[in-house]
């Protein structure tokens, strides 16, 4: 279900971050995690995607193994992070249909399970025009005096810096919604967002190191 922004709408966004899985050292794709609860399963529980994309500056060639994602941030505060990091061999997104193919069966390694009162996230970095990093997670997204959305995007401009938050809801058995793609939801087009009446604000609410 698409929210219906109207000109009246005078509702803040609050999208509260949760960054569950945060850690010092780069997780490879490859190296097991051991969080994942054995009774999971891609066909019978909604995922969403969960790695952070490091921009065209990375690729194979780049001394990369042995950053963090402060190395990535650079200090930038508000700005969320998940491992693993996924570089890629040109400048293109990660195509995650690929992924999902090579990780379904083991999900965990690029995605985190939606729970109820969480929502699907891809929150893209862009600096004066050009596309920074990518960050694909789960979230919780809280709307004041309207419903929330399955399928939406929220643009915010910061001195050069534009930060766009796109938030939709996985189906099981599916490709996690938040996938890069201009179109989230299987047949559902982006909402457009009204800049003037909306404000996104990001909170970082807990951090746990991987062990």
């Amino acid at each position: 279900m698409s929210i219906i922004f109207s000109s009246e709408m005078k509702a803040i966004y609050l999208l509260s971050v949760g960054l569950i899985y945060f850690c010092k050292t780069v997780a490879s794709l490859e190296e097991p995690n051991t969080t994942l609860a054995p009774v999971e399963n891609y066909k019978t529980n909604p995922y969403c995607f969960r790695f952070t994309w490091m921009g065209p500056k990375y690729n194979k060639d780049t001394p990369y193994k042995n950053l963090s994602c402060d190395n990535i941030l650079k200090k930038a505060k508000g700005i969320p992070c998940f491992h693993p990091l996924v570089i890629t061999n040109n400048t293109n997104v990660p195509d995650t249909n690929y992924m999902w193919e090579e990780y379904k069966d083991k999900p965990s390694q690029i995605a985190c399970r939606l729970v109820r009162g969480e929502v699907c996230a891809r929150y893209s970095y862009r600096y004066n025009g050009a596309i920074e990093n990518i960050t694909y997670m789960c979230a919780k997204l809280n709307v004041d005096n309207e419903s929330s959305t399955s399928t939406s995007c929220f643009k915010e401009d910061r001195l050069g810096r534009e930060i766009e938050v796109c938030v939709c809801e996985s189906a099981a058995g599916r490709t996690p919604c938040n996938r890069s793609t201009i179109v989230l939801a299987d047949g559902a087009p982006v909402a457009p967002m009204m800049l003037l009446l909306a404000v996104v604000q990001l909170l970082i609410i807990k951090c746990l190191q991987l062990r």
